[in-house]
């Protein structure tokens, strides 16, 4: 659900967290995280998990984290022996609120300004919107 908030909200939360730093212990890797995830093209965006980063496959008998796939670095134009910054970066997952993120984050869609059907549109670049609320009227 989180990879539809349109970038502008990203942008707002830019905004508030440097006028506010004094009051976000990370402050300094959620701007940096937000700096990199709003040059990503939109494939990139679809594909990141912007919580926790890339798709972590944890190996069961050290419960140690896998190599990423090859496809994904390639997606995101990285090799797997010299990872970049930015990589690096988004792999950590953005930090909003600590550990509500999934509580905290799509309050966003009810409380940004940014959020209306134009910023939604564009952010799907398709009709996927229209879909998905089509199918829960349907629902209803």
């Amino acid at each position: 659900m989180e990879n539809y908030m349109p970038i502008e909200v990203f942008k707002d939360l830019r905004t508030e967290i440097e006028s506010t730093k004094n009051d976000h212990n990370n402050w300094q890797k959620m701007i940096a995280w937000i700096d990199v995830y709003i040059n990503l093209t939109e494939q990139q965006k679809d594909f990141l998990n912007i919580s926790s980063g890339f798709p972590s496959h944890i190996d069961k008998n050290n419960n140690t984290r896998k190599p990423i796939k090859q496809e994904v670095l390639t997606f995101f134009n990285v090799q797997q022996d010299e990872k970049n910054q930015n990589f690096k970066i988004l792999d950590e997952g953005f930090i909003y609120k600590g550990k509500e993120f999934k509580n905290e984050f799509p309050l966003l869609f009810l409380q940004s300004p940014r959020v209306n059907k134009h910023t939604l549109n564009y952010r799907c670049g398709t009709q996927e919107l229209q879909e998905i609320l089509r199918k829960i009227y349907e629902l209803l």
